[in-house]
């Protein structure tokens, strides 16, 4: 079953993804807010709440969720633009 999820392109290059697609827990986004605010936006309208996905990246502290975060956002890049070459 395909899951739906829903994400938006920064003007400035940012991939804000949903925090619950990429399973970050409740307690995960606080420690996230406190680190950082920035890194995070509650949709007003679905209530949803994105993350910021390299910046989450680059601040991760396990090289686990690193690589598994890395995988997520070059998938969704890849299907976003399929004939994207990127280096």
């Amino acid at each position: 079953m395909p899951v739906i999820t829903t994400l938006g392109r920064g003007a400035d290059g940012t991939l804000w993804l949903q925090a619950a697609y990429l399973g970050f827990s409740p307690e995960a986004l606080d420690r996230i807010r406190q680190s950082d605010e920035g890194l995070l936006f509650v949709d007003p309208e679905d209530r949803c709440t994105y993350v910021e996905a390299q910046a989450i990246v680059e601040t991760c502290e396990s090289q686990g969720m690193e690589k598994t975060l890395i995988a997520v956002k070059e998938e969704i890049l890849d299907r976003l633009h399929p004939t994207n070459f990127r280096a």
